[in-house]
């Protein structure tokens, strides 16, 4: 989870925050790095394991750095509430936790979610009806419509309370999604919100896809249909040197900031393989010819976004 930890850092000395909770501190990385790489002046570490505390104490005390390390359920933790930022990173779903983790943010405070139930948010499994309200189904970029989903989860619990949790950073990455939302009060920024919900539709023989506002049959969602991400806080991002997966970071960054401007739902090259009768043009090709309407995505290496159609782009290499 180094690189999840990595970005983290790198966004928290973008959005700021004096008193910062790590909810599920583990052996305590994540909360000895918020002390020590951000601004913080407070960071509360929390573990319902009294092992997981103890080597949470020990580790700041390697690293000399004061730590309220607390014995306690993280929902007794969030119980406390008043803080600027809040980390979620437990096993599976952290659908349990996301009210209580809103309700304990200052106006203006900033979320951070882990989710590991990637199989049921993508629809490989079932459950996501019951676990996040949304139909979850597979399909070419299931990745990105799994983040919709925990997304739009999120965007609607908080409006369910008069809150707005607006995303400011989401992301696939090896086994887990993982999503940053900064929340304010008031009934009429949730309404906001909530207008860009939608449902994403697929059909498999054309392949066209797309966000639709009500639901069908085959369509996923609701999910969230807006930016993925928030651009002014991608381009005050930096990578540290002593980040031991820079190099990660440096291509993730560009991979983001390329996509903000895209349309929802990727297309992938082995797609359009198949209206090119087996030809497939390579990505640095594609985002050459079509500059400015066809972008890449973090969510596959092989994917690209475009509000073109598959065969308008096959059609354009048969002419070539």
């Amino acid at each position: 989870m180094e690189f999840n930890r990595d970005v983290c850092i790198s966004l928290l000395n973008v959005t700021g925050g004096r008193r910062m909770l790590d909810a599920m501190c583990a052996t305590g990385v994540r909360a000895v790095r918020f002390k020590m790489e951000t601004g913080a002046e407070q960071v509360i570490a929390c573990d319902r394991s009294r092992l997981a505390c103890e080597l949470t104490a020990v580790n700041a005390s390697r690293n000399d750095v004061q730590i309220d390390v607390v014995n306690k359920d993280a929902l007794a933790a969030l119980a406390l509430g008043n803080y600027d930022y809040v980390d979620l990173d437990p096993y599976g779903t952290p659908v349990r936790y996301i009210m209580p983790a809103l309700l304990s943010l200052r106006n203006g405070g900033v979320l951070g979610v882990t989710a590991t139930d990637t199989a049921m948010l993508c629809g490989s499994v079932s459950g996501s009806e019951r676990r996040y309200l949304a139909c979850a189904h597979k399909s070419p970029f299931m990745h990105e419509t799994g983040i919709r989903i925990l997304l739009g989860y999120i965007v609607r619990q908080a409006a369910s309370v008069d809150l707005c949790a607006a995303p400011i950073l989401s992301y696939s990455a090896d086994h887990y999604f993982r999503i940053y939302v900064r929340v304010f009060r008031g009934a009429s920024r949730a309404r906001e919100m909530l207008k860009h919900l939608g449902f994403a539709f697929f059909e498999s023989r054309t392949g066209r896809r797309g966000i639709a506002l009500s639901q069908t049959e085959q369509a996923a969602g609701p999910l969230w249909a807006g930016p993925l991400h928030d651009e002014t806080v991608l381009r005050s991002m930096r990578v540290e040197e002593h980040f031991s997966t820079a190099k990660r970071m440096e291509r993730m960054l560009s991979l983001w900031r390329e996509e903000q401007s895209a349309p929802p739902l990727y297309y992938t090259l082995d797609e359009l393989s198949a209206y090119m009768h087996g030809r497939q043009p390579k990505m640095k090709e594609l985002t050459e010819r079509f500059r400015g309407l066809v972008f890449r995505t973090h969510f596959d290496p092989k994917g690209f976004k475009t509000a073109l159609t598959l065969e308008e782009i096959a059609s354009s290499f048969k002419g070539a």
